[in-house]
């Protein structure tokens, strides 16, 4: 079987499960359990065990936001299936309905992203970022949060189109400048010299907020993220940044959780992405200046641990404290123990678990006793994340510098659908 075929396979097989549990092999409780709750993305992993395939394979067709949409149809059609005519086999039913919803998502997809896409025109691309990546890195741990950052304060401002990058020009004020980013979104050299050598070996090919994405996964596994996942590729970089914008749509360090919830939630993330994303403040580190403001009024954190912020912190203003004071330069699960200890930092760590009723401190448990749930939710939350798209109708271009817009006439320019 093709890979195409298998993959398709997926889809029919997924269908099939959340219409007629019965019809396909499995532990039907197994299949019942898996669907009961609005994950699809669960059901890929149960389903690709039958067809030969990689879990995040599927991501090369759909993404989990495509596959939470066809679930959502599909729930909303079963009544319109059931009166199919009996004549019909139910799988017949159950491929025709893929068939037509798969080709009316894809539809919608005009420019899709896929783990190949520079497989032709640019197949060093992978190798030029990790060998950057992991001199940055070795020259100072601390970058490696700096460039998972930066992939999601892009993503979070009008899609992961590289806006984050654009320094100030006359057309537009910088997204660096939003209080979110300022004195805080860092290693943007980093992403400069890796865009240079890009240039050298494939000129005018690979766009920034493609570097970003693959940057931020590389970094990740350069301190320990043990589930190196797929980065889907074939994203444009924007012609203006908005610093508006970024106001309005960066999550803020003293969010509650209904805030958070909130926000993330417009941007298609649900809250176990939350969870899962916020985890990247495993490592990394955190100016005092912001602490000072915000952390020593959080009611949630224990009093021992919010007096040791405020001494350390008092006696170096100007100083940085660890986000995750067990193992501030791993990544791994440290961060979660630390929640459940009240031990996070910031208003927006510590309100996923001090939150009472909130389905966020199931999550939080779970991931601080089990490393590799988190590890695995991560890779699916941050490939989710990369597929939020810019607006429909914005124009995009492959920058040659990230931090301006080319000088390009307008033919080389191409819009989003």
């Amino acid at each position: 079987m093709s890979k195409a075929a298998r993959r398709f396979m997926i889809m029919v097989e997924f269908f099939a499960h959340v219409n007629e549990p019965s019809m396909t092999s499995g532990s039907s409780s197994s299949v019942h359990k898996l669907i009961s709750t609005p994950r699809p993305e669960n059901y890929l992993s149960f389903c690709c065990l039958n067809f030969d395939c990689a879990p995040l394979e599927i991501f090369e067709l759909t993404t989990i936001a495509d596959m939470q949409l066809i679930y959502t149809e599909i729930s909303s059609q079963k009544t319109l299936f059931s009166r199919q005519t009996k004549q019909e086999s139910s799988m017949d039913r159950v491929v025709a309905a893929a068939l037509v919803l798969f080709f009316a998502v894809m539809s919608t997809r005009a420019r899709a992203l896929t783990s190949d896409y520079y497989d032709m025109t640019c197949p060093s691309v992978f190798s030029i970022v990790q060998q950057e990546v992991q001199a940055a890195v070795a020259d100072e741990k601390r970058m490696a949060a700096s460039l998972v950052r930066l992939h999601f304060h892009d993503c979070f401002v009008n899609g992961c189109d590289g806006s984050l990058l654009l320094d100030n020009s006359t057309d537009f004020e910088t997204e660096k400048d939003a209080p979110a980013n300022l004195d805080s979104a860092r290693g943007f050299e980093v992403i400069d010299k890796i865009k240079a050598a890009l240039e050298a070996a494939c000129p005018n090919t690979v766009s920034c907020a493609d570097i970003l994405a693959i940057a931020s996964r590389d970094s990740a596994v350069e301190v320990g993220l043990t589930n190196s996942y797929t980065v889907l590729l074939g994203r444009l970089d924007s012609l203006t940044a908005s610093k508006f914008q970024a106001n309005a749509s960066l999550p803020a360090p003293n969010m509650n959780h209904a805030a958070l919830v909130d926000n993330f939630g417009k941007v298609g993330l649900n809250e176990t992405d939350l969870v899962a994303l916020s985890g990247a403040h495993t490592i990394g580190r955190v100016n005092c200046t912001l602490l000072l403001r915000f952390a020593l009024n959080n009611v949630d954190i224990n009093s021992d641990f919010k007096a040791n912020i405020e001494q350390a912190c008092n006696a170096n203003i100007t100083g940085l404290q660890n986000l995750d004071l067990t193992t501030p330069d791993n990544f791994d699960n440290s961060y979660y123990s630390n929640l459940l200890k009240s031990e996070g930092i910031l208003i927006s760590d510590q309100t996923l678990f001090s939150t009472a009723g909130a389905a966020s401190v199931a999550v939080v448990q779970n991931f601080a006793s089990n490393q590799d749930a988190f590890f695995s939710q991560f890779a699916l939350s941050t490939i989710k994340m990369g597929n939020i798209m810019p607006p429909a109708g914005q124009q995009g271009e492959i920058r040659t510098n990230c931090r301006v817009v080319n000088s390009a006439s307008s033919a080389k320019l191409i819009a989003y659908e």
